[in-house]
């Protein structure tokens, strides 16, 4: 899959600690490693899972399951979100940020191991509340790293398109569509994602526009920020970048 994005032209690779069951950095580390054209942004604040083979298991045969129906996909999808939500607020409830100065450098260096990359391009602070982006210690601590050349430039990631006032380093990520602060628009790089997870569908679950027409349309409506894609395979990949790559 990460093959065949490099193939397509993709060249700005987001990950975390916590995506793939843990295993998402290792994996990009492994492929583009040695490739010197690429940009990475990874993220600190939502801690790494330990690893399962037997979630892994699960989780490659329930979704074999889930490709044949739309339906349980979908709701699938509204499940895991639903408890995205309020595992985000469980934390934000109990103040656990893992968001100390040690902290952000200790899950910077686990994250260039994994990646086999002296440093990262972007260092996201994952879902932040609005009293992270207004911390003094942690601006500090990123600004340290950019000094030191560890990170490339900072910023804020959240998986809402509602964003906290205040802006945090020079880097915006949310979820589409774009919000309507001002503050964001002044970031050096937004990102967004989520195009197709909000594009309106009939009722039976069908995307009234083609995903690749709605990706394309959202590019052209935000010509100078990023969107993230998402696929599961290659064939999927191709097909879904295929109206902004012909």
């Amino acid at each position: 899959l990460i093959e065949a994005a490099l193939d397509l032209g993709i060249r700005y690779f987001d990950t975390a600690p916590m995506y793939g069951m843990g295993t998402s950095e290792e994996v990009l580390g492994a492929v583009l490693k040695g490739i010197p054209d690429v940009v990475i942004a990874t993220k600190v604040g939502i801690a790494r899972p330990p690893y399962s083979p037997l979630k892994a298991i699960m989780r490659r045969a329930s979704k074999v399951i889930l490709d044949r129906s739309r339906q349980l996909r979908t709701a699938a999808r509204r499940a895991y979100h639903s408890l995205r939500r309020r595992s985000e607020r469980e934390i934000e409830a109990s103040g656990i940020r893992h968001l100390t100065a040690s902290h952000v450098r200790q899950s910077l260096c686990e994250s260039c191991a994994l990646l086999e990359r002296s440093s990262v391009d972007v260092y996201l602070v994952h879902e932040p509340t609005p009293d992270d982006l207004a911390s003094t210690e942690l601006v500090k601590s990123m600004e340290d790293l950019v000094a030191e050349g560890l990170i490339g430039c900072f910023g804020a990631g959240i998986s809402a398109c509602d964003a906290p006032s205040h802006l945090f380093g020079s880097v915006w990520q949310s979820a589409w569509p774009p919000p309507e602060s001002d503050q964001q628009r002044d970031a050096s790089l937004r990102v967004y994602h989520g195009v197709l997870r909000g594009a309106a569908r009939d009722s039976g679950g069908r995307f009234l526009k083609p995903p690749p027409t709605l990706l394309r349309e959202a590019m052209e409506g935000q010509s100078e920020s990023l969107i993230l894609v998402a696929a599961s395979t290659p064939e999927k990949l191709r097909e879904l970048v295929s109206d902004v790559t012909a």
